[in-house]
């Protein structure tokens, strides 16, 4: 039954992606905006992130919290970790030449990092 959930939850949000993109819609956000207003909302639980810290963000869609991190200027590492394949190939070519970003589906390679958010999952 639970690999019946990941493959229907995998396969939506595969769908998504590849109709609107790495996009706020593509991952089923109503808006840029409100994908903004979660991560300063989640990003509150860093205590201190002008140093750096790692992260890991369960459920990464295309890693629109890179994005984020980046334009905030924080110091940081990232594990992306999402079900989607299509996905994670998005978050992949957008951020390639990210030394400090990885992403994966494959739940045991996330190891222990600082932090661990879990936003879009709850969609």
């Amino acid at each position: 039954m639970t690999n019946e959930i990941f493959k229907s939850v995998g396969d939506y949000y595969s769908e998504k992606v590849e109709t609107h993109g790495a996009t706020a819609k593509g991952v089923d956000w109503n808006s840029n905006e409100s994908q903004e207003l979660r991560f300063s909302q989640l990003l509150k639980v860093v205590s201190e992130p002008e140093n750096d810290f790692s992260i890991i963000d369960y459920g990464c869609g295309y890693g629109a919290l890179v994005g984020y991190l980046e334009k905030l200027k924080y110091k940081y590492s990232y594990i992306g970790y999402d079900i989607s394949d299509a996905m994670l190939k998005h978050a992949r070519d957008l951020y390639i030449n990210s030394n400090n970003v990885e992403f994966s589906n494959i739940i045991n390679s996330l190891g222990i990092q600082d932090y661990v958010v879990a936003s879009g999952i709850f969609n």
